[in-house]
């Protein structure tokens, strides 16, 4: 089988384009046995969206039939795409933050205008992202459905 990153969630809804999933992301601590003592676990509630047209696609493949509103399933991606959706969400704004900031301080010696010129730059990179690479990203990163029986 294929390397694969899942999560077990809950049907919210179903379209006739998308089914929506609920999935609790927990944090890295989530399974520490002192994680009541240290306050420090995280439970997310996410929503995610399975477009139906790759429905055909998944393995083992569904049909909208298969599926009802409140049943558990697994959501699942290819472990590649995982790791792109890391490089381009995480370290390139980590690597333009850093760049920015080194470059401002060694201009400028400002420290506060260097930082608000860092910030402003990774703000920039996340609004081009959303702007011009939302589209392509989408069909890039695909999420299937597998029922769980």
């Amino acid at each position: 089988m294929e390397n694969r990153i899942s999560h077990n969630g809950i049907i919210t809804s179903i379209t006739k384009d998308t089914v929506t999933v609920n999935i609790t992301s927990n944090a890295a601590c989530g399974s520490c046995a002192a994680k009541s003592a240290c306050g420090m676990s995280e439970k997310k509630n996410k929503s995610i969206e399975v477009e139906t047209k790759y429905f055909p696609y998944a393995t083992p493949p569904v049909t909208m039939e298969d599926l009802h509103v409140g049943q558990n399933v697994e959501v699942y991606m290819n472990a590649s795409k995982g790791t792109k959706a890391v490089i381009i969400g995480y370290l390139l704004p980590f690597i333009i933050l850093t760049a920015t900031l080194i470059i401002t301080l060694t201009t400028i010696k400002i420290e506060w205008l260097s930082a608000m010129i860092a910030l402003s730059a990774v703000a920039v990179y996340y609004l081009i992202i959303k702007m011009f690479f939302k589209k392509k990203i989408k069909k890039d990163f695909v999420f299937y459905i597998k029922t769980i029986e």
